[in-house]
């Protein structure tokens, strides 16, 4: 029996619950009043405990305060509060899967399969009997899910869902209800990532989100690229039944964002369609936060965003055509900022204009610019920070020929065995030249074409990263 009270109007009420196998027995109304007694019936004693554990993470969310608890009787609820306890610790799946293989349940099998899988036994027929289990059982573990024409992926974890990721265009609804069969067969329970990505409507899937508490997911992804995905519910409001949850991306276009109270997300990523659905955002209510990401798609914003990064943060990222407008919003910013990254954006020039405004409040402050393409001149117009950028646009001597409008700069790194050696590399366009051999003597040089300069550069780096973790050092680069 657990009890929980609260203070609603000036009056004390409680809540009582009590399981019993398959049946839980819900008491509830004023103290010193008759009580309202109802009882529900589950197809299993597990899927009674997992109400059980919903219904009193929603009473705790929701303010009321547990003044009685009662030693759990040994039923199915004992071991499977146990796993809740400590979903990652796969000794504490042992015995609920002893108990529903003696019931048999199918369920108990993959557990005890499972388990020996996450304490290190690789045999190959745990796996081909894994293998086998899952897909006997995948219509009654998986529900209407397992029908679905769209992109799908999940990840299995001592016989429940860890993660579930669903990927597709226009199909909210029917993600909804993927969702709730999904609550049904009980796989759900203890999920700890969630990503609904795409789908213009995804209004059902919030509103069913908010329905129940989900007392593990720590990871919640929801949206589609661009922030076009419509809902009327306000986004704060799925925090409430989030208790866990550290990491939230809602790529979505809500009818307010609101006020965000958690005590636990540490990193928030918006991406909406425009500016507008940022009004009335408030983060003062995140304690934990310490990455913060906004990426606006239209440029057309015309009010700044200081209230809403006003907050203390290790990292900032500002992307899409309104990214300037953040940067703005620093001007006058005294909290501490570990680092700013800056991108993807199409509106270079912006960017370039607002960071020589804000110069001064970014001093000492790391920047990453990421998808922004700036030339040799605007970098040396902003030498005063501290910027670095995946491809640096400085042009290579004007001596050479075939000068690409995107250059990387000539690298040489030196090292010391039995004679000095060095190492060389330049990028021009899609080629890339490489020179290496004695310090002091002419060395061989070899040129390599790619199919497009993003290749090129992007093996650029990869090779200059890789002479770093080699131990070369760099002596000089050429202007």
């Amino acid at each position: 029996m657990r009890r929980f009270e609260r203070e609603i109007d000036g009056r004390m009420r409680f809540w009582e619950v009590d399981l019993r196998g398959t049946e839980l027995t819900i008491s509830s109304g004023f103290i010193g009043r008759a009580p309202k007694v109802r009882t529900q019936s589950h197809r299993s004693p597990d899927a009674a405990a997992r109400t059980l554990a919903e219904a009193v993470q929603t009473m705790l969310v929701a303010g009321w305060v547990e003044v009685e608890r009662d030693a759990p009787e040994a039923h199915i609820d004992e071991p499977m509060a146990g796993v809740h306890a400590q979903p990652d610790d796969p000794v504490r799946y042992l015995v609920l899967g002893d108990q529903l293989q003696a019931q048999g349940d199918p369920r108990g099998e993959l557990i005890a399969v499972q388990v020996a899988i996450a304490m290190g036994d690789e045999r190959d027929e745990l796996h081909s009997r894994e293998k086998e289990l899952l897909a006997l059982h995948q219509e009654a573990w998986l529900g209407p899910l397992a029908q679905l024409e769209h992109p799908w992926e999940v990840e299995w974890y001592c016989g429940f869902l860890r993660k579930l990721s669903l990927r597709a265009q226009g199909y909210g609804t029917l993600a909804a209800g993927a969702l709730e069969a999904l609550v049904g067969t009980g796989s759900i329970a203890l999920l700890r990532s969630l990503e609904i990505r795409g789908g213009e409507q995804l209004d059902a899937v919030v509103h069913g989100l908010g329905r129940r508490s989900w007392p593990h997911l720590e990871r919640l992804v929801l949206g589609g690229a661009d922030g076009a995905a419509k809902s009327s519910a306000r986004a704060s409001d799925l925090l409430r039944t989030l208790p866990a949850l550290t990491e939230l991306e809602l790529a979505i276009s809500p009818a307010e964002m609101g006020h965000f109270q958690h005590p636990r997300l540490s990193r928030l990523a918006l991406r909406v369609a425009d500016g507008r659905s940022l009004r009335g955002l408030d983060l003062g209510g995140l304690e934990a936060l310490s990455e913060l990401a906004i990426h606006i798609h239209a440029p057309d914003s015309t009010e700044s965003l200081a209230a809403v990064i006003g907050v203390p943060l290790q990292r900032l990222q500002l992307g899409g055509a309104d990214a300037a407008v953040g940067i703005d919003s620093l001007v006058g910013r005294r909290a501490a900022l570990g680092k700013l990254v800056i991108g993807p954006t199409p509106a270079a020039p912006r960017v370039v204009a607002a960071l020589r405004r804000v110069a001064s409040a970014l001093e000492g402050v790391d920047i990453e610019l990421v998808g922004v393409d700036l030339s040799d001149s605007d970098l040396a117009d902003l030498s005063g920070l501290r910027i670095d950028t995946d491809l640096p646009d400085v042009a290579v001597r004007s001596d050479r020929v075939q000068v690409s409008p995107r250059q990387e700069s000539l690298r040489r790194f030196e090292r010391t065995g039995r004679s000095r050696r060095f190492w060389q590399i330049v990028r021009v366009g899609s080629m890339l030249r490489v020179g290496y051999g004695a310090v002091g003597s002419a060395g061989t040089v070899r040129e390599q074409r790619f199919p497009t300069e993003e290749k090129a550069a992007a093996e650029y780096r990869r090779r200059v990263r890789k002479k770093r973790a080699a131990g070369w050092e760099e002596v000089s680069s050429i202007e």
